[in-house]
């Protein structure tokens, strides 16, 4: 079975508000969500990744959390007059270890800087014109570019987003233009943050029960036209002409 792509946004993976100082901790929707695949034995059949944007947004919140964090220590050891130092820690190795360990891709950045410069001439989605800045979504393109720019062998993509600022109705049929044999779902929300996850969920598990049943079809399909045919002397062919009809 072909497996699918599933590609999370900054916002889908991690907020700083949810981390600790000595180690690194996504959403604990997103811990959720591991965990599911590994207890409904889903996780080999679909590919994680984050893209490089998100890495950078990610590690940039993450010096805020720990410059934050060592303010507050620094004034605390300065009320009581305490000399003490805080131990140093290396952000990228937080992050990479934990992606290494949870087997999640890094998708990279597309290289074609043409693409985006074009896409931004033309205001493109996501590129938005916002007030006088005529080029607002530029992390966006840049995501968005790296999507179009992936080399998975995967016969479908979920982006996994809480930004409303894609465009369905116009980058879908881009994406398609590109990989005419590829599926892309959005799977983006308003309010109800824990409501989108729930709905990946169902999607993987719909996915998963219509497969099993496809191929089990397919492995017992004689045993069925024989079934068919001399209980019922049906020949299989009559009921495909008729639902093509």
């Amino acid at each position: 079975m072909s497996k699918t792509l599933i590609i999370f946004d900054t916002n889908t993976f991690y907020n700083k508000s949810n981390d600790l100082y000595y180690s690194f901790c996504p959403l604990q929707n997103f811990s959720d969500f591991l965990n599911f695949l590994n207890i409904k034995k889903l996780r080999n059949d679909y590919i994680l990744a984050i893209p490089k944007m998100t890495i950078k947004e990610v590690i940039k919140q993450k010096k805020e959390l720990i410059k934050n964090k060592i303010d507050d220590y620094q004034k605390i050891n300065a009320f009581f007059n305490i000399k003490r130092t805080v131990k140093q820690i290396n952000i990228e190795d937080q992050l990479f270890s934990y992606l290494t360990q949870h087997h999640i891709h890094v998708l990279p950045f597309p290289k074609n800087l043409l693409n985006i410069i074009e896409r931004a001439a033309e205001k493109r989605n996501p590129f938005r014109k916002s007030g006088e800045n005529s080029d607002a979504g530029f992390k966006d393109v840049i995501l968005w570019e790296s999507i179009l720019a992936h080399r998975y062998k995967v016969s479908s993509i979920i982006f996994f987003t809480r930004d409303k600022d894609f465009n369905e109705a116009l980058l879908v049929p881009e994406f398609h233009k590109k990989f005419p044999n590829k599926e892309i779902i959005f799977i983006s929300q308003g309010i109800d943050f824990n409501n989108s996850f729930q709905k990946l969920k169902t999607k993987l598990l719909n996915d998963n029960i219509y497969n099993i049943a496809k191929n089990l079809l397919i492995s017992k399909k004689t045993e069925i036209y024989e079934f068919l045919f001399n209980q019922y002397h049906i020949n299989p062919q009559d009921i495909l002409d008729y639902k093509q009809k």
